[in-house]
Formats: C-alpha cells, structure tokens, sequence
C-alpha cells in the first residue's frame, strides 16, 4: 500500500472558502465553528491531524471579514514541528508518539518488559495479527467488536448496535490513505485498529478489542504490527490520539501508551481572538469547556458517578478494568 500525502488539502491562502460561519473550507478541509457563550472556529480534530496552516494571517483575515464572525480562531502545529513558530497567544497541547526507527529498537528499548512478555505469550496462545482487507468479513468483524457491549470505559459505546451497513459507510473514508490491522484468534477478529497515514506520521484510530479477551493481549499485538508497518513503509511516527487530556493528567489509558512505548510530545496550539468578546473571553480563559476549570478530583468523582450510573442502569459487564 503506498504512502498518500494529502497536500490537496493543505490550506493556501487562495484557496480559503469562507461565506459565513457554518460554510468555510480551507482547501478540502472543514472549518467548523463550536460554542455558546464564545463562537470558536477550527479545523475539526479528526481533520487537524493531515491539514497545516501554512498562512495563518490569510485564513485570520478572511475570517475577519465574516458576519457575523468567529470570536476566536483556533489551530496547532503538527508533528514534529515542536517549536512555535506563530506570534498568537499559545498553550501547548500533547500527542502520544513512538518514533519509529526499527521494530527491533521499539521492541528490545521502548517498551515495558511487561509488554514483551505479553507478545510472547500473545503469539503463543495463537493470536495472529495481519493487516486486513476492508471487505464484508472484516466489516461484520467489527460488528461482533462494536455489539459486545453496551458500555465501555463506564459509559455508553456510540457504535454499540450499528449495522454492517452503517459500519461499511462511516469507516471506509480515506481508505486510499489507510490500512486495518487485525488481530484473529481461532480464526475470530477479537481486536482491530485503522491506520491513517500522511507524509508524517500515522495514526491509530478505532483502536479496539474484545472485553472477553482482553487476557490475550491483542491491542498490543497489534501496536507492534502497526510499528512494523510504519517501518516498511518509512512512517517516522506512529501516534495515538492525545497522552493526556486538558486537566486530567495521566491515568490507566496514559499507562497503557507508556508501556507500550508512546511518548508524550508537547506541540503548541493557538487562539487567536477576532472579536472584542473574543480578546475578553480569551483573558478569561472561557474558550475552555467548563470542566476544565473544574478541579481534576472533583473531574474523578464525576467520572466515577458516571460511571455507577451507567453501572445500575446497563449492568457491568461493558466495564472495562
């Protein structure tokens, strides 16, 4: 499978399309606009990943010139670009990172002995790992994942209950840019992860398993088929959603990342104010959702009411320990 660089889609600033805030593109990509009390408008997340702002300055003025306008623009540097490079008010932002040299350096020097002894024993119980065609039998696969359970990480999964037919519209985008890797035991698929490749790193996306046999460890078996795949292919990192998310600090899920050899990468993310409201909000920090203000221990007792609420009223058996 080839590597796609997704450069008709990296903004230029002719090529920035902007009528209004609920229609404005830059290139290929979406620029949505979020918020009640600060209308905040960027590239969405599952998009960011493969766009670079090249010229902030034409994509702020043509915001600019909306009406109504935006409050704040926001954007971030992608990796590996580390260092600001923008004069905007700035707080940095993190990725969950393995740089990819050779599958011998991540497998013998990055990861947790725990881990290897896990891949050992993966590999000898039967677990076989591949990368997958996406046809009916990896699709009605992913059902079987995605129908488990109705809860996951105590509270509600969003693909619980979804048709073949809906699994087959909402993950076949991009495929000319992707791959899927899956992990198969006695012949069932029992974890799976799509892989979206750029210029610059890949991403593991959908990442998941089956609870029931969570023992054999296939979502490391198939990080390391993953790192295997970014070094034939000469991918310089392969990455895995955020390390940490806003306030919350490291938890189970940060663990998990560590021992299997992601690190942490900080990268600068910019807001860039566009309306008198926007300069005011932006001093006062309201551009942040609420529970970020909020204590990182009372964002913990939160969670774990949720968590037995979701408990009491869908049984436990989707709780993932």
């Amino acid at each position: 499978m080839p590597l796609v660089s997704r450069e008709t889609i990296y903004p230029q600033p002719n090529d920035l399309n902007a009528r209004d805030m609920n229609n404005m593109r830059i290139g290929r990509a979406e620029l949505v606009t979020s918020g009640r009390l600060l209308k905040v408008t960027q590239i969405p997340e599952v998009q960011e990943d493969y766009v670079d702002i090249d010229d902030p300055e034409a994509v702020i003025f043509a915001l600019r010139g909306l009406r109504p306008r935006p409050d704040i623009f926001c954007f971030w540097q992608r990796l590996p670009e580390t260092q600001p490079k923008y004069p905007y008010y700035m707080e940095w932002d993190n990725v969950a990172a393995i740089p990819v040299r050779t599958f011998d350096q991540w497998l013998n020097k990055s990861i947790h002995s725990s881990v290897r002894k896990k891949l050992r024993k993966s590999k000898k119980i039967g677990v076989v790992v591949n990368v997958a065609n996406f046809d009916d039998k990896l699709i009605q696969g992913i059902a079987e994942i995605f129908n488990e359970t109705p809860i996951r990480q105590g509270q509600p999964y969003p693909h619980y209950g979804k048709t073949c037919a809906e699994i087959r519209s909402e993950w076949s985008i991009d495929l000319d840019m992707s791959a899927f890797i899956g992990a198969y035991f006695e012949d069932e698929l029992i974890g799976f992860v799509k892989l979206t490749f750029t210029e610059r790193y890949a991403e593991l996306y959908g990442t998941i398993s089956m609870l029931k046999h969570r023992d054999k460890s296939p979502m490391s078996a198939m990080i390391a088929k993953a790192v295997e795949f970014c070094e034939a292919k000469r991918i310089p990192y392969l990455t895995y959603g955020k390390f940490t998310y806003g306030r919350k600090g490291e938890d189970s899920l940060s663990d998990f990342k560590r021992y299997n050899g992601f690190e942490k990468v900080q990268l600068p993310r910019y807001y860039v104010p566009l309306t008198f409201k926007g300069r005011i909000g932006l001093k006062l920090g309201l551009f942040h959702e609420l529970s970020y203000h909020l204590p990182p221990s009372l964002m913990e007792r939160l969670r774990n009411l949720r968590t037995a609420y979701y408990v009491n009223r869908l049984g436990k058996d989707g709780l993932e320990k």
